[in-house]
């Protein structure tokens, strides 16, 4: 994907001159995998610039100064990755259009300032060295057992050493590339470090994104640095 991303207008947008106000949405030229890769670099680049913006059930959300939101995510049907804008309820039918266009450049502008952001947040590549083994002599209690003609000398071995704790997140999951390598009603997503696995149901410790990743009674919690797992 290169520098810049061109964002395709749908022919089946949608308006809504009531309730939350106008909405359209465009397709953008990557797959929702990539597109989710890509979420907490938005996130950053839009709270650099002063803007409220988070993570979302299914991507990331920027608001601008104007009250107009910027939603990055999936297309309902998990095929595409889409930008989604929906504008102030308070702007008037006339002016629509502009602000469409303008929403559009801004997302354009902080997509680039994303690329940028994502260049320095690529996880750390951490080696963990093993801890050295120091022999020590036997400190065990000892016998001395006389037999006629000889001495044996019997001491206890000393006690094994303990195991290294680990280094992993608490949780395993089955690695993916893409949707297609998950079982059905699961996702390939981002676990928070860079790692793509299958989400969806999971129980207590699976990984997770939000809620929704969770089985039933469960939620997403940060549980180990940037990553979430299912909790109750």
């Amino acid at each position: 994907m290169g520098v810049r991303t061109v964002f395709t207008l749908v022919v089946g947008f949608f308006l809504s001159l009531t309730g939350c106000g106008a909405s359209r949405w465009y397709q953008l030229p990557i797959t929702p995998l990539e597109g989710q890769l890509m979420v907490p670099a938005l996130i950053t680049a839009a709270q650099a610039q002063g803007l409220n913006a988070y993570r979302g059930t299914n991507g990331a959300i920027a608001d601008l100064e104007d009250g107009t939101m910027l939603s990055w995510q999936d297309a309902a049907s998990h095929r595409d990755f889409i930008l989604f804008v929906v504008l102030n309820p308070s702007v008037a039918a006339s002016e629509h259009e502009a602000k469409f266009q303008a929403a559009k450049a801004r997302a354009e502008q902080l997509w680039a300032a994303a690329l940028q952001a994502r260049a320095g947040m690529a996880p750390a590549v951490v080696t963990y060295a093993p801890s050295p083994v120091v022999v020590l002599p036997p400190s065990g209690p000892s016998v001395t057992l006389g037999i006629p003609g000889m001495s044996v000398h019997v001491q206890a071995p000393p006690p094994a050493p303990a195991a290294a704790p680990s280094a992993t997140p608490p949780s395993t999951q089955a690695g993916c590339r893409q949707h297609a390598d998950c079982a059905a009603n699961t996702f390939c997503k981002d676990r928070g470090d860079g790692a793509l696995v299958c989400m969806g149901q999971g129980p207590q410790g699976a990984y997770c994104q939000s809620a929704g990743d969770c089985a039933a009674g469960l939620t997403c919690r940060v549980t180990y640095q940037s990553v979430s797992t299912c909790q109750r």
